[in-house]
């Protein structure tokens, strides 16, 4: 079982509200709403990611990076693992044959 931050029940959470605020709006209008929200949001930060600034480029990375690791961090399961980060962990290190010394280390961490 997953705890933590769910995407899935924060954008029915989100789609509710909306559909709260705004009488007469379809599940599917107000889903598309939130959806573009996001997108949008996504959007901005990555435009401004890319514009001058005085702010350091490095520090610009670290934080676009920190915004893009958050919804992984809070998927984790009963054993307080992350299994969605440790998949992709997984991926990036393993042969195509999924021989791998750190697949071997990581299932050894496991409680």
């Amino acid at each position: 079982m997953v705890h933590g931050w769910n995407p899935i029940d924060h954008l029915r959470k989100a789609v509710e509200y909306l559909m709260k605020e705004e009488q007469g709006l379809t599940n599917e209008d107000a889903r598309q709403h939130v959806l573009d929200m996001v997108l949008n949001t996504w959007k901005d930060v990555n435009k401004q990611c890319l514009s001058p600034s005085a702010i350091p480029l490095s520090f610009q990375k670290a934080c676009l990076n920190v915004a893009r690791m958050v919804p992984m961090m809070y998927i984790y399961d009963e054993n307080h693992c992350l299994p969605v980060l440790e998949e992709h962990i997984k991926s990036i290190f393993c042969n195509t044959d999924g021989d791998s010394r750190l697949s071997t280390s990581l299932s050894s961490m496991a409680p």
